[in-house]
Parts: structure tokens; C-alpha cells; sequence
């Protein structure tokens, strides 16, 4: 019979070797192919089309690479990363990647968003009037996005926890929309991880100006918000 100690020592191997895989890389560019597996688009000449069907296909820890390039529409986020393994959305050059509408989720968790240009005045509601909203989620990063010229808000978390918003340029948002937005907005914060201890909140470096309601509210009759950086009903 082996001892204890030798089951020890190869649990201690296995984890070690888990622990020291690597992660995967995924592109995504405007003139790639959804239907390419995961395998095919770790190669930068063969991406994904869509940021959805990039980041889709990551696992914890991986980093899903976008292109520079035109992206209209939704990007809707689904799937989560790992404490210590976050999934990472990154733009290959700073605000390189132009989304041309939204960029959403809801109830994720370990996920950094990084690098993106976002606007939607241009394009039809339906794709949603904020420029990036993320709800129910925690340990969510937003850094170095450009994010302007959005009928809503310009970054919107709503019921969140653990977030850091930082080094972001939001501007000429909240302009038109009715149900009143502001540049940046954390609103209803919950403890959705880690309990019993302050919200893991942290907005820094970013620059917020010209966000404006230039329209009534539809319940009070007059603008409410078009803040730069609002942190809104903590009830």
C-alpha cells in the first residue's frame, strides 16, 4: 500500500502542471468567419467576425483579441472567467476597435473589457442606447474605452459588485434618451461576492465631460441626470 505522502506529493504535481497551462488566445477582425473553431482563430490571420462569437468561445483565463475595424450592432457578452483567471476583451490598439452600437451582459463575473471605441447615436435603439451596460455581475473591469456619443448612458453598471472603472474617456452621452442616463453610473450596488465587507467599488483616471440630458425625464418632467460619474441608490 502507498503511503499517504506519496498521494500527497502527486495531487501537489497535478495541480502544479494544471496550474501551469497556458491560456488560450482567440482573434476577432471584420473580415473573419464565425463558423472557424477556436482552433483556427488562435491564428491572427484567421479570426472570428463577431466580438460575441470571440468572446463566446473563451474559457477562464483566455484573451480574446479584436482587430481594428467597423463592429455595428449588439456585442453581447456570455461567459464568465475564474478568480485568478479572468476572461480578457482586448482591443489589439487602443480604441482601434469602432462598435457601432452596444456592448452588454448581464451576470458574469472575472471579465476585463479593455481598449474599445464605442457609439451608438447612428443606429437603431434596438440595439440599446448605452454605450456599455453590464448588470448583476462582479469583478468586472472596464479600462482605457472611449466611449461617446451614445443616446444613453456612456457606461452603465447596474446591480454590480467588485468593479473597477478606470483610465476610460466618456463623453457626449445621455443627450436624448428619455429615461435619463450620465457618462459613468453605478447604480443599486449588491454584494454579489465576498460578504460581509465594504462593495469592491472603484472609479479612477477616467475623464467624463459634455454628458447632458437634453431631454425631460418622462416621469418628472425635467432632466435628472446627465452626470459625469453618478453612484446612484445604495438603499
Amino acid at each position: 500500500m502507498k503511503s499517504k505522502s506519496y498521494y500527497l506529493l502527486a495531487l501537489f504535481f497535478i495541480v502544479a502542471l494544471t496550474a501551469s497551462l497556458p491560456a488560450d488566445v482567440v482573434y476577432v477582425g471584420p473580415n473573419g468567419n464565425d463558423n472557424r473553431n477556436k482552433a483556427q482563430a488562435a491564428n491572427r490571420g484567421t479570426p472570428f467576425r463577431t466580438i460575441s462569437r470571440g468572446y463566446r468561445s473563451a474559457d477562464p483565463g483566455d484573451t480574446v483579441i479584436v482587430l481594428d475595424g467597423n463592429y455595428p450592432g449588439l456585442t453581447y457578452l456570455q461567459g464568465s472567467g475564474e478568480p485568478g483567471n479572468p476572461i480578457i476583451l482586448r482591443a489589439e490598439n487602443k480604441h482601434g476597435p469602432r462598435i457601432i452600437g452596444s456592448i452588454q451582459s448581464d451576470d458574469i463575473s472575472w471579465v476585463t473589457i479593455d481598449g474599445f471605441n464605442v457609439s451608438n447615436w447612428i443606429v437603431n435603439s434596438g440595439y440599446g442606447t448605452k454605450g456599455i451596460r453590464i448588470d448583476s455581475s462582479h469583478h468586472i473591469t472596464i479600462r482605457n474605452c472611449r466611449v461617446h456619443s451614445c443616446r444613453g448612458g456612456g457606461i452603465n453598471c447596474d446591480q454590480c459588485d467588485w468593479l473597477l472603472i478606470e483610465w476610460n474617456l466618456v463623453y457626449s452621452n445621455a443627450f436624448w434618451e428619455p429615461g435619463q442616463h450620465s457618462g459613468i453610473s453605478v447604480y443599486q450596488p449588491r454584494y454579489l461576492a465576498d460578504d460581509n465587507r465594504a462593495n469592491g467599488i472603484v472609479i479612477r483616471n477616467n475623464t467624463c465631460f459634455s454628458n447632458e440630458n437634453k431631454v425631460n425625464n418622462v416621469l418628472f418632467g425635467r432632466p435628472t441626470d446627465g452626470n459625469g460619474i453618478v453612484c446612484d441608490d445604495f438603499k
